[in-house]
């Protein structure tokens, strides 16, 4: 069985309490990470014409607390294959696991299978959102036996399956991300790729891959995205991605068309401090906002 999964999500802002709007009409959890979301990595740097196009979303080549995107790709696959089936979010219908296995500054949303979905989700405030819009691990040995050659050295093993996911993601053709009804756009430009991780999946994961190990290597690509906290309120997202994955190496072959639509109502709520007591929304400060991208 190959070790491919494809996902598709994304995630919105609807505010109702700080009002800090940018260019698109969204509302981020403050103005200064408004300002920072606009303006790229640091206060008088040109625009990155990505970055201007969508002011919500952290920057591709930023380092959102500390991790890239790519490190961020393989703990995104860590939660997601880490939950027990029968509370796993990606095989989720209706939200009830969105908060399963949550922890740290970034809250993590999931795809499908290739299945159509609408789920409801709370989430805390000051959290920022990552996902995928359509992503993909290979794995060895069995998984792709190609880069399973006993010989071969980790860089090498890397390479191998970095490789074959690259040519499966090469094969999307249509994204889609719709924040409170507003596109979000260029969202070719928002591709990562992963070096070399190992997660540890639940045992029942082996009903979506026949071929993993209790300690899995794998390399991920795909498109992601990942957006500044959002202010307290109802959120909606609606997310399509479509394409044929094809790939005809006589090692590793696999090959089927997809489309994923996913519709998200979130709703982002104060954080709650000792008895009862709801905390103030985060003033923040430009020290704070800098450190999202290092």
């Amino acid at each position: 069985m190959r070790a491919l999964i494809v996902l598709c999500i994304a995630a919105l802002t609807l505010v109702t309490a700080v009002q800090a709007y940018g260019p698109m009409g969204l509302a981020l959890d403050t103005p200064q990470l408004a300002q920072a979301a606009r303006s790229g990595h640091e206060a008088g740097q040109p625009r990155d014409p990505v970055v201007a196009s969508n002011p919500s979303v952290l920057p591709p080549g930023s380092n959102p607390y500390g991790a890239s995107y790519g490190e961020w790709t393989g703990r995104w696959w860590n939660w997601a294959m880490g939950q027990p089936l029968e509370s796993n979010p990606i095989a989720d219908p209706d939200g009830s696991s969105c908060g399963v296995g949550q922890s740290g500054p970034v809250w993590f949303l999931a795809g499908t299978f290739g299945a159509s979905a609408t789920r409801s989700c709370t989430v805390p405030a000051g959290k920022a959102i990552f996902f995928p819009i359509v992503n993909v691990y290979m794995n060895f040995p069995c998984g792709c036996p190609a880069c399973a050659v006993p010989e071969l050295p980790p860089s090498q093993i890397e390479s191998c399956l970095a490789t074959f996911a690259a040519d499966y993601i090469d094969d999307v053709d249509d994204l889609e991300v719709e924040v409170d009804g507003v596109p979000l756009s260029d969202l070719f430009d928002y591709r990562a790729g992963s070096g070399l991780f190992t997660f540890t999946p639940d045992p029942s994961s082996v009903v979506f891959d026949g071929c993993i190990l209790p300690s899995q290597p794998a390399v991920s690509d795909g498109y992601w995205i990942m957006l500044a906290p959002l202010s307290v309120g109802q959120h909606t997202i609606h997310f399509r991605g479509a394409g044929m994955i094809d790939l005809t190496d006589p090692n590793c072959t696999f090959g089927f068309p997809f489309e994923v639509d996913v519709t998200y109502n979130l709703t982002v709520e104060p954080r709650r401090h000792g008895r009862g007591q709801i905390a103030a929304e985060p003033e923040g400060n430009w020290g704070s906002i800098k450190s999202l991208y290092r």
